[in-house]
């Protein structure tokens, strides 16, 4: 895995612009944009999931992925204790994110979870706002079609983790067309009354 320098930066400068972080509350995520990517930390996991954060260390080394995707969505680094000596913890991608407590279980857990989406999501959209490209009409087009089958994919994904990745990329293209953030439950809503439509149609 990746080895940074110290904890993660509370403040970063992207492209000229300041970008704050979320401010840590129990009810927020801690979220910072560390060379134009954003990023939670294994520490903020561990403190709003319940979890002690050996336990969350562990479970990072102990993820069942390539080396690959662990070296490009968990960095290495460390804090200072209460004591002033300096602990290991991780810098955690949106994906490195999702792929970690997919399997967190329980009411509260799931909370968290859109908690942290719905964060990444917000930071994420202010950083492409600033680079979003100018499409002509095909590229307009394609991009389009591209987020109808991405919302039919949502609405329909087998789990949790690919609905969040599908998510991902809705969420993206989205930005890039310049349109509002789908809203993920009411697509699921919008796909079951039209599937419940037509079967009874077919009836």
């Amino acid at each position: 895995m990746n080895t940074t320098t110290k904890a993660t930066v509370i403040n970063s400068n992207v492209s000229g612009i300041k970008m704050n972080t979320i401010t840590k509350t129990e009810s927020q995520p801690l979220l910072t944009v560390v060379e134009g990517q954003v990023k939670t930390t294994s520490l903020d996991v561990a403190e709003k999931f319940g979890k002690a954060h050996d336990k969350v260390l562990r479970a990072v080394r102990n993820l069942d992925c390539s080396e690959q995707f662990a070296d490009a969505n968990f960095g290495l680094g460390s804090y200072q204790d209460a004591n002033n000596q300096p602990r290991p913890m991780y810098d955690i991608t949106r994906d490195g994110f999702c792929f970690l407590v997919m399997g967190f279980t329980g009411k509260e857990s799931a909370r968290w979870k859109e908690a942290y989406i719905t964060a990444f999501n917000q930071m994420e959209t202010e950083l492409k706002k600033m680079h979003r490209p100018k499409l002509d009409e095909a590229e307009r087009r394609r991009l389009r079609d591209q987020k109808a089958k991405l919302v039919t994919l949502v609405a329909t994904a087998k789990t949790v983790f690919e609905r969040d990745q599908f998510m991902a990329d809705l969420v993206e293209v989205s930005m890039i067309l310049g349109q509002p953030l789908p809203d993920v439950r009411k697509i699921g809503l919008a796909i079951t009354k039209t599937t419940t439509k037509g079967a009874a149609n077919h009836d």
